[in-house]
């Protein structure tokens, strides 16, 4: 089974990124909230409010090395292959991360083309390069 994990950028910039469930609020004037419960402290002291157009999901992707998490949002450094047997490319890209609503499926839009392949296509990444948030010069090279 995959895990619902999330992600955002801590509103008070000395938590950084903050890992967890997320809960969203909306206040009687129609302003939302995002709130992310760290896994390991379900208590007031482990809910941190984060903003909430850094919230990003868990793919369920790992980096070729297994110890890195996938994120929506993330800029990953990878190959994809298109083609079978003789017929098989390998192209290098730099590409975001996003969830596609028509098809219900992980994409990568390649930064440069603007090609958009399906995540499980890329082979296994090496390396989250950024993400939008932190690094959004990546997206504009």
């Amino acid at each position: 089974m995959r895990e619902i994990t999330f992600r955002g950028k801590a509103v008070d910039k000395r938590y950084g990124w903050v890992y967890g469930y997320l809960e969203v609020f909306r206040n009687a004037m129609g302003k939302s909230t995002a709130v992310i419960h760290d896994f390991n402290d379900w208590n007031l002291n482990g809910r941190t409010e984060v903003e909430i157009d850094s919230v990003g999901q868990f793919t369920g992707f790992l980096t070729n090395n297994g110890n890195k998490q996938i994120y929506e949002g993330d800029i990953l450094r990878g190959k994809i292959r298109e083609g079978f047997g003789v017929e098989e490319t390998i192209s290098h890209c730099i590409g975001l991360v996003f969830w596609e609503d028509e098809e219900g499926k992980w994409k990568i839009k390649d930064i440069p083309s603007g090609e958009l392949w399906e995540l499980y296509d890329y082979e296994p990444c090496d390396e989250i390069t950024g993400n939008k948030w932190d690094n959004p010069e990546i997206l504009n090279d």
